[in-house]
């Protein structure tokens, strides 16, 4: 992928069309589509297209260090590769526009069905930027010969395009092989909010953290998370430079509650040039600042937390709520959000979940309506293509 500005690349993410692509300054095209760059691109993409499973997960056993590369990198791929379907089209080469699109299809679809949640909500977002461009491109006159190319390809397709149960089988792997490591487990409940330091004495250390200093950074993580999530479901959402942003968060239940800082300072927030959502607070009280001070401290949590954790792993209610959480998923991998039969059980599922008093079954099961509408609504979108 070429290297590009970060004027270039706001402009970027709202292509979806001719007229957009039309919109673009010369410079920025020159700088987008240098022709020695796009043949290597092509290459990769065709060579991607002819694998049998394309992965980005390196190991397979799916603990808690998989690397993976970052959701921001794989959108500004997403966002490019769109714009380049749409400079193909704009050439009149449509033929290989509709390619293209395929190819961020296909992205997408290999990404959704990679690994756990977190990627198939990403993947799931490529899928609609592709389906929209697709679907725009059938639009245009004499499509037959584009048209044929597309429909070859969704035809194709396993039914469904996405394999909701894999991935739910993925994330209880993942969360039994955490539960079988000592090492890191207490990093998972207190990521999962499980556990949380400050219902525990804080560490006394040579290095002092001001309780409302951590307080901010821990609002500044949950604010991230939360634009992250609601990045992934509305790709046009614009970041506003005051709070305004935090209460259409908490409206559409991405936040429970609005953050507040004990400084007294005021949440903002901004892309950075790596397309990162970036959390400040007027306060001055940075993550990177905190995480410093952390790092020179013995542990990562203070010894009444960890014996808290140690003493609740080692309690009967932990093997009950465990063996609950699995029966949970147990019943969650035989769901079939697909079919329109199972639509009263998965909304007693969610309700379920929501309402459990178990807190393992509240953080580690996932119960998010608008991702299983958005897939039920991708596959009917490819349904529709297959059917050309």
């Amino acid at each position: 992928m070429p290297q590009y500005t970060e004027a270039t690349e706001r402009h970027l993410k709202w292509v979806s069309s001719l007229e957009d692509i039309r919109k673009l300054s010369v410079e920025s095209q020159k700088e987008l589509f240098k022709e020695e760059q796009l043949k290597h691109l092509d290459y990769l993409l065709v060579s991607a297209a002819n694998c049998q499973h394309c992965t980005f997960v390196i190991d397979k056993e799916l603990v808690n260090e998989t690397p993976v590369p970052s959701y921001s990198t794989l959108r500004r791929f997403s966002y490019f590769l769109n714009a380049y379907g749409w400079y193909l089209a704009d050439k009149g080469n449509y033929e290989k526009a509709a390619e293209t699109f395929i190819h961020l299809f296909r992205f997408g679809t290999n990404l959704s069905n990679d690994r756990l949640i977190l990627s198939l909500g990403a993947g799931s977002t490529f899928q609609e930027m592709a389906l929209s461009s697709i679907e725009k491109l059938l639009e245009l006159p004499d499509n037959k010969k584009f048209r044929k190319i597309i429909n070859d390809y969704f035809k194709t397709l396993p039914k469904p395009a996405t394999d909701y149960r894999k991935v739910m089988r993925n994330e209880q792997r993942y969360i039994e092989n955490i539960f079988e490591s000592l090492e890191l487990l207490p990093g998972l409940l207190v990521d999962a909010y499980i556990f949380k330091e400050d219902d525990y004495k804080k560490k006394k250390t040579s290095v002092s953290v001001k309780s409302s200093d951590m307080s901010c950074v821990l609002n500044q993580r949950v604010l991230t998370g939360a634009v992250e999530m609601y990045l992934m479901d509305h790709e046009d959402f614009v970041l506003e430079k005051d709070s305004d942003f935090i209460k259409k968060l908490v409206e559409e239940k991405y936040l429970k509650v609005r953050p507040v800082c004990e400084n007294k300072g005021v949440y903002s927030a901004a892309f950075s040039p790596d397309g990162d959502a970036v959390i400040r607070c007027s306060c001055g009280v940075t993550q990177h600042q905190i995480e410093e001070k952390i790092e020179k401290e013995d542990s990562r949590f203070s010894p009444e937390l960890s014996k808290a954790i140690d003493k609740y792993i080692k309690s009967k209610t932990f093997t009950k709520e465990k063996k609950e959480l699995m029966e949970f998923y147990k019943e969650q991998n035989q769901l079939d959000i697909y079919s329109a039969a199972d639509d009263s059980k998965v909304e007693k599922f969610i309700r379920r979940v929501k309402e459990s008093k178990n807190k393992l079954v509240n953080n580690l099961v996932f119960n998010s309506e608008g991702l299983i509408k958005r897939l039920r609504s991708i596959q009917k979108r490819v349904d529709k293509l297959a059917a050309l």
